[in-house]
């Protein structure tokens, strides 16, 4: 059994190391090691201002997408993988927009009008 011990500022790894290091010689997990590096995160790709102490400022999050219409293809993508109901819907209305070469609101009339007789 793996046993983490934390501290405030650090995690020690007891048997970790060792199972990465046979994990990593599998053919499956050749990055396994990789994984238990202790490592900084930061807000990689943020403005800057947009963060304060590691924490969103409010100016930053009042820009935020909230609605799936004005989120980009990359986030709707992202939340369809996750069988998010709202977002598969979303994928299929912005094909229909390139394959009909149709406006947004009008292939969400069309999907609303659909989905009435489902």
């Amino acid at each position: 059994m793996t046993n983490f011990i934390q501290s405030t500022s650090t995690i020690h790894y007891s048997s970790l190391s060792s199972i990465a290091t046979k994990l990593s010689s599998s053919p499956f997990y050749p990055n396994a090691t990789k994984c238990i590096v202790q490592t900084t995160r930061s807000m990689a790709g943020s403005a800057p201002g947009s963060h304060i102490d590691g924490k969103p400022t409010l100016q930053y999050v009042k820009g935020m997408p909230k609605t799936f219409a004005s989120m980009t293809n990359e986030q709707i993508l992202l939340f369809a993988e996750l069988a998010i109901p709202e977002a598969c819907r979303e994928c299929i209305v912005r094909d229909v927009m390139v394959v009909d070469n149709v406006e947004y609101d009008e292939v969400r009339a069309a999907w609303s009008n659909y989905m009435r007789y489902l």
